[in-house]
């Protein structure tokens, strides 16, 4: 049996990864706003580190897989909120995690975005940068490319990375 992660594991493509994860056998623990095994929000720092504490304690420090997709909208949300959860509960989830994958047979950590990720932000607009008016959703794309930039950088500074099927 694997301990998978999963954030946002209330709703959408969390809930339905956990879901087919633990029919197929794996210990999931979720963490979520509310109704997961562990509520934390992830937009708040002190949140961020005791859901980790609480995964650490949860599986004996021992985490096979991290499926990281809790993420708001950026239509929906303050952009503050926005970028503290899709940004930093992604990253920080990430870091905090990865010393209890370390030697962990075909561990593996998937990091989902929305397709916002793809377009091409100019960073040094002001009115994305401080997320104003209509441009808060250039801010939400940005936060999201950033995620994927974040996220290959991890890969080229040397992480063994395996791809493969955990679904």
């Amino acid at each position: 049996m694997r301990n998978i992660v999963i954030s946002g594991s209330a709703s959408g493509i969390g809930l339905a990864t956990k879901e087919l994860l633990e029919s197929q056998g794996d210990k999931v623990i979720g963490i979520d706003l509310k109704d997961a095994d562990i509520e934390a929000d992830l937009s708040d720092l002190a949140q961020r580190k005791s859901a980790i504490e609480q995964v650490i304690e949860v599986t004996g420090n021992s985490v096979d897989a991290m499926v990281l997709c809790a993420g708001l909208s950026g239509l929906f949300a303050p952009a503050d909120t926005t970028l503290s959860v899709n940004y930093f509960g992604s990253v920080d989830l990430f870091d905090g995690l990865l010393p209890a994958m370390q030697g962990r047979p075909n561990a593996c950590a998937i990091g989902l975005v929305s397709n916002s990720a793809q377009f091409g932000i100019d960073y040094d607009d002001p009115r994305v940068i401080t997320g104003s008016g209509v441009w808060k959703n250039l801010k939400y794309g940005a936060c999201l490319a950033e995620i994927v930039f974040v996220w290959k950088s991890k890969v080229a500074r040397g992480a063994r990375h395996t791809w493969q099927k955990i679904l």
